[in-house]
């Protein structure tokens, strides 16, 4: 495999380092699966140094000078800038270890860390590749030596069909363990992902053996050009349009490990002079792609803690990136050559940042116990929680369920309203106009007792009224049909009212034109009480002047039935006003008993003081995950909102780790506006005067990794919510 070749696979290296550092950057979505090409090259390229290689002796120590001692210095030089920039590196020791002795893929499946999240919680999250080619490193050479033996003395096909034969069955392992649901174990587990590898493996024996007669099988150059070209756009367009979150993600990474073994074949067979590309730039950044690769996730964690525009700092972390692998890539050349001026004093700078580092984490504290605690602890209490909210909700339901049985019970007397007027104990007091209409009257109020005569005046109706009650006669309403005789005084309206008391009074207007001013007088009167109801008999009759006789004022034959029946459906329409007034009455006051209840919604923050809170909010309603994050919580209020579920007072509590922005709060604010909203955060965000925040600031209250509340914070945290929230 002559060097010339290796031109065209710089190339091809350099566009797999960009497409990895875009996704790290969450610009690129199908960016991982370039770690699959990264992993075919190192195959072909194991078989190629192998080939070449004198002794195992000397090839592990190359390897450690390539891949170990490039990762020791960006880790331990990681740690060091950390502590100096007072970044929290809280239980870091348990992952360094894990990536110092090369399992850290086994390390991030234990802690279930999740790649795809895409929260950099750690600056070492990548690291896991390296764990995984370490790994290879350790033990391939010698499964290589043993396959080109027989290779070399018993057939060059038996190490094809073996490499094969493996290639097959891992990347059909892989594709198992993909249907089996467990994505860590799909991403990181080695025997998983070794499959790529394999591939590149094969194609590597493939080419030791088979060299010449690939090559003259495939000497046309424009074709072999043209291929090339496009199996590089098929596999950027993978890059580019399939996210991790893709239900063929496992499916596209097969496919891209193929497409990768048919770039390299076709990058081999093209010519110095038919090189695809040949820029200095490609060059410089193949030669530090690997360092390059190491830095990425340091360097964006860092960034992530500075607040400029970003598409700013996009271009400032990929010019760090590009500079800090170049100084890491010159200290690390052995050779002398035209930077031996910069290497001096570049090695100096790195070994201190290594001894410093070194003495960092060998004095740090493993926390793993206390956080199992804390994560038991937190996992209980989500447990208490999602039964108490359970209970909460049925509890909910069940009392929505009598309010609605008890509504359904209101319609159902409702109906019996004609009923219930028709039996009222309805005493009539009135004169000439009622005294024609009392048989009618007793039809439809068998239960009441009127008495009308001739020319009746307001003021006699008291002692009329007064004798019924003497005589034991009791009333559920009065009905008065007065004022056609004289205009009566106020002395005679207020005495009638006093033998009213609170029963309701339901009194005519008179038709009398001589005394047109009484009704207005009534009207006027009945304002001042909350039981006359007047009816207004004068209205009723307009059109209908064939029901009274030339004086306007007495029923006709025809008229008297339309009387009683209008005194009747009066009397009804007034209790089913009553009615419905009382039954939204209800439903208003059942439903502002809904809005004054308090809503919480947090992350651990509100999970670790669940069971204290409850005990002074037992009406609150409360939806919390240790992991819920902003997409999480708005679906959430959504939800609540558009089924009225949002109580008076909403309460936020989240802390560091839920990573919500300004903007995010004022989304959240803005959905819930109308609200009463509180929120509570251990992060230091600065929002609108009008809105209740509650901070926790105090380091006293946390623990060492400056996020999680000690048992002091949490008390704390529980007499905030009590003090502000009533």
């Amino acid at each position: 495999m002559d060097k010339k070749y290796n031109l065209n696979i710089s190339f091809i290296r350099v566009v797999f380092f960009v497409t990895v550092l875009l996704y790290h950057l969450n610009i690129l979505k199908g960016g991982y699966l370039a770690v699959c090409s990264f992993f075919v090259l190192t195959g072909y390229f194991s078989c190629k140094t192998l080939g070449e290689t004198k002794s195992l002796r000397s090839h592990y120590i190359k390897r450690f000078k390539k891949i170990y001692l490039p990762l020791l210095i960006v880790v331990l030089s990681t740690i060091s800038i950390l502590n100096l920039l007072k970044i929290s590196i809280f239980n870091f020791k348990p992952e360094i270890t894990s990536i110092l002795l090369g399992y850290n893929n086994y390390w991030q499946i234990g802690a279930n860390v999740d790649y795809f999240a895409k929260h950099i919680s750690s600056p070492f999250t990548h690291l896991w590749y390296i764990s995984i080619l370490l790994q290879i490193e350790l033990f391939f050479p010698i499964i290589f030596i043993v396959l080109k033996k027989v290779g070399d003395k018993i057939s060059k096909y038996i190490p094809l069909i073996i490499t094969f034969l493996i290639s097959i069955i891992s990347t059909i392992y892989f594709y198992q363990v993909f249907l089996k649901g467990n994505i860590m174990t799909t991403y990181y587990d080695t025997f998983a992902r070794i499959f790529s590898f394999t591939w590149g493996v094969f194609l590597g024996f493939f080419h030791l053996y088979f060299k010449k007669v690939f090559l003259v099988r495939v000497s046309n150059k424009i074709n072999n050009t043209t291929m090339f070209i496009l199996y590089l756009i098929l596999l950027c367009i993978l890059f580019i349009f399939v996210p991790s979150s893709s239900s063929i993600f496992a499916i596209c990474m097969i496919i891209t490990t193929l497409i990768t073994i048919k770039l390299i074949q076709y990058a081999t067979i093209l010519f110095k002079k038919d090189k695809i590309i040949d820029n200095k730039l490609i060059n410089f950044l193949s030669k530090i792609s690997y360092e390059g690769y190491l830095v990425q996730y340091p360097v964006i964690f860092i960034f992530g803690y500075i607040k400029i525009n970003s598409i700013l700092k996009i271009i400032l972390i990929i010019l760090s990136i590009i500079i800090i692998s170049w100084l890491m890539h010159i200290s690390l050349q052995l050779k002398k050559d035209k930077n031996k001026f910069l290497k001096f004093p570049i090695r100096i700078c790195f070994s201190g940042l290594i001894l410093y580092g070194g003495f960092v984490f060998i004095t740090m504290k493993d926390h793993t116990k206390e956080i199992n605690t804390l994560k038991q602890e937190l996992d209980n209490n989500q447990k208490i929680m999602e039964q108490k909210q359970k209970e909460f909700k049925q509890k909910q339901q069940e009392e929505e369920q009598q309010w609605n049985d008890y509504l359904k019970s209101l319609d159902t007397d409702s109906s019996k309203l004609e009923e219930y007027v028709s039996n009222l104990k309805v005493v009539g007091v009135g004169d000439s106009i009622m005294l024609d209409t009392i048989p009618g009257l007793y039809e439809e109020f068998p239960n009441g007792y009127f008495d009308a005569k001739v020319s009746r005046s307001t003021c006699a109706a008291y002692d009329v009224l007064k004798d019924i009650r003497d005589s034991g006669i009791q009333w559920d309403v009065l009905l008065f049909n007065l004022g056609t005789n004289g205009v009566p005084n106020r002395k005679c309206k207020d005495s009638l009212m006093e033998l009213a008391g609170d029963h309701n009074v339901f009194w005519l207007t008179a038709t009398h034109a001589d005394y047109d001013t009484n009704n207005d007088e009534l009207i006027k009167y009945a304002k001042e009480f909350d039981n006359i109801y007047v009816l207004d008999w004068v209205a009723a009759v307009k059109d209908h002047p064939e029901y009274l006789y030339s004086d306007y004022t007495h029923l006709r034959p025809s008229g008297l039935k339309y009387y009683v029946q209008f005194v009747k459906e009066s009397i009804y329409k007034h209790y089913v006003n009553q009615f419905e007034l009382e039954k939204q009455k209800l439903i208003d006051e059942h439903n502002e008993e809904k809005k004054n209840n308090i809503n919480f919604y947090g992350n651990e923050l509100l999970i670790n003081v669940f069971d204290e809170i409850t005990q002074n909010y037992q009406n609150a309603s409360f939806e919390g995950s240790k992991n819920m994050k902003y997409d999480d919580l708005i679906k959430i209020l959504e939800n609540e909102k558009d089924e009225n579920k949002l109580g008076k007072k909403l309460v936020f509590a989240f802390d560091k780790n839920s990573n919500f922005t300004k903007k995010q709060y004022n989304e959240i604010i803005k959905l819930c506006e109308g609200h009463e909203i509180y929120i509570i955060t251990t992060a230091d965000i600065k929002l609108d005067d009008s809105i209740n925040v509650i901070n926790l600031t105090n380091k006293s209250y946390f623990m060492e990794d400056g996020i999680h509340l000690t048992k002091k914070g949490n008390k704390a945290l529980v007499e905030q919510i009590i003090n502000n929230i009533k």
